[in-house]
């Protein structure tokens, strides 16, 4: 690998941090940053890829002025719909790279990238756990602020991110010993923050990759799929849990989740807004309006409602299937190419994730989105065998 693929690469993982970091880096300036480094790339490829994209976002598009023209704020969610059309236009700066990076170079520049994240996350724990004299570093306040990190779950969400894609390499030829020196920092930042959102989708993620390896039936993996949604569904809406009274510790989620489904119910077509649950919800905790329900399924029922969110999901669906890679195509395929391995890896970490925490318009939710589809659209389907080792 040349050091200036090498070089772009690697810029292409630090534009995937400042997406799951914006706290700390600045996502218009890594933008730049990137585009210069790879704007011939970006030249050669983009009219193919656009000509290949544009109708989806004719469905964008009307999510997009569901969520502005419907809303109770609409100077407020014009401003949403800007950062959601801005983040996911990161696709175009990602898919063409990746479309001319063999997966041997995506190997290597990961585990570069992944080794720098891992042990820099790690001794920035290590400094919290000392500096506040503790294990767990979730309810640290002053060391977020001395590094402008914001909290515990800005950390978490970077490693949690990157463990799902260092596991992925366990599926190359790349060595056990080498993929430990990636896994062991990252997970040990994940378990002492306590980002039980991020620990629960780091865990389906591995559990999807688990069946994958050993070939066993993808109806099996959606099946506990299916009945971790239905308990979640049984646990957050139906259980009798007042004040804690049943020791789950899940009420105050409770109230949250099921005041925001009756103000869904309220208006179920169009819903209030993209960007407006703080201002109008009327939903607090600790006496402060909450900024979103922490659930990207009900904050986005209660943006655009249930029209606006069947017009999102057909939209991707719609994106998956120009990328070559629809669930049918995913279901069938013997050997997946590891960029869409890399993909719905991360596609799962993002849902399960989003049943917990997320905020519906952020640089994590749209960018990852983008990130996974433009690893997806990197390859098109065809047999496959890969040969990667570090």
């Amino acid at each position: 690998m040349s050091r200036k693929k090498h070089m772009q690469l690697i810029l292409l993982w630090g534009l995937l941090t400042a997406v799951l970091l914006p706290t700390v880096l600045d996502l218009a300036t890594f933008s730049l940053v990137y585009y210069a480094a790879t704007f011939t790339l970006f030249r050669k490829e983009i009219k193919s890829i656009w000509a290949n994209t544009r109708n989806v976002w004719i469905g964008l598009s009307i999510f997009l002025c569901i969520g502005i023209f419907c809303s109770q704020l609409p100077e407020k969610s014009a401003k949403a719909a800007y950062d959601i059309i801005r983040f996911l236009t990161l696709f175009y700066f990602a898919a063409p790279l990746l479309k001319h990076s063999t997966d041997k170079e995506l190997t290597r520049s990961l585990f570069v990238f992944s080794a720098f994240i891992g042990y820099t996350f790690l001794a920035i724990t290590i400094y919290f756990q000392l500096y506040d004299n503790v294990i767990f570093i979730r309810d640290s306040i002053s060391p977020y602020a001395k590094f402008g990190i914001g909290s515990h779950n800005h950390i978490s969400t970077v490693t949690a991110a990157f463990l799902v894609l260092s596991l992925s390499l366990a599926l190359t030829e790349i060595k056990l010993k080498d993929i430990l020196i990636l896994v062991l920092p990252l997970s040990y930042c994940i378990i002492v923050t306590l980002s039980r959102g991020n620990i629960v989708a780091v865990i389906f993620s591995s559990t999807f990759l688990l069946f994958y390896h050993f070939k066993f039936s993808c109806k099996i993996f959606t099946s506990v799929l299916a009945v971790f949604i239905f308990a979640f569904i049984y646990i957050f809406f139906f259980l009798e849990c007042n004040n804690d009274s049943c020791k789950l510790n899940i009420f105050a989620r409770q109230y949250i989740y099921q005041d925001t489904l009756a103000l869904i119910l309220d208006k179920p077509f169009f819903g209030y807004g993209l960007s407006v649950f703080k201002h109008v919800s009327g939903i607090q905790e600790f006496g402060e309006n909450i900024v979103m329900p922490h659930n990207l399924t009900l904050e986005l029922l209660y943006s655009v409602g249930l029209v606006g969110t069947v017009i999102l999901i057909f939209s991707m669906l719609i994106w998956m299937n120009k990328s070559g890679w629809d669930i049918r195509n995913i279901f069938s395929s013997q050997r997946l190419p590891l960029p869409v391995i890399m993909a719905l890896s991360m596609l799962i970490y993002l849902f399960t994730r989003g049943l917990f925490d997320l905020k519906l318009v952020s640089s994590v939710t749209f960018g990852l989105i983008a990130f996974s589809f433009a690893l997806l659209c990197s390859r098109p389907r065809k047999p496959y065998s890969p040969q990667t080792t570090v």
